[in-house]
């Protein structure tokens, strides 16, 4: 036998010996006394106390104060400056990447590789200089280990966004500029 004529007949043998369905027990559903029913909940005579639950307006309590943020957070070249101390090599060293290259800029005290992205066909800077983590692979485009603030440019060169970064994770807010 084909595997198709297996399939169809195995198929018709379970159907034969399944048992018809249980009609459902309507006078349990419809009772609201029953267990795990929660028709009772939503009973007229009920409903005052699902409204007594939520808060009375005079009774709310104001939303807390929000701190003023300094003056750097919401200027974009206030925040994008970067001081990262390293030392620069003789000529910057290109390396292809993502829709674009990059340069090695140098290294810093502790041995770690300061790296700049750049606009492809261009000279125009697509991230300030950061300090690459003690792992990161100059190579390695498409994932970030910084370990540095690390500062997004336009192409026209205003600031896009910026992000601090430690040993390649994340640390703190994302913050977009227009």
């Amino acid at each position: 036998m084909k595997r198709k004529h297996i399939a169809i007949s195995l198929l018709l043998a379970l159907a034969a010996n399944l048992t018809t369905a249980a009609a459902p027990d309507s006078e349990r559903a419809a009772s609201p006394d029953k267990p795990y029913n929660l028709h009772h909940l939503y009973r007229p005579d009920n409903l005052h106390t699902l409204s007594s639950a939520a808060p009375k307006p005079d009774n709310m309590d104001a939303p807390p104060v929000l701190q003023p943020q300094p003056a750097s957070v919401y200027d974009a070249a206030t925040a994008a400056k970067t001081d990262i101390t390293y030392t620069p090599y003789p000529s910057a060293k290109n390396i292809p990447a993502n829709n674009g290259h990059r340069k090695i800029l140098g290294e810093t005290a502790d041995g770690r590789l300061v790296i700049q992205d750049y606009y492809q066909n261009s000279d125009r800077p697509r991230t300030a200089p950061y300090i690459l983590n003690r792992y990161g692979d100059p190579q390695a485009t498409l994932i970030i280990n910084a370990d540095s603030k690390l500062v997004w440019y336009n192409q026209d060169g205003s600031v896009y966004a910026i992000q601090h970064y430690h040993d390649g994770q994340p640390a703190g807010y994302l913050s977009y500029y227009r």
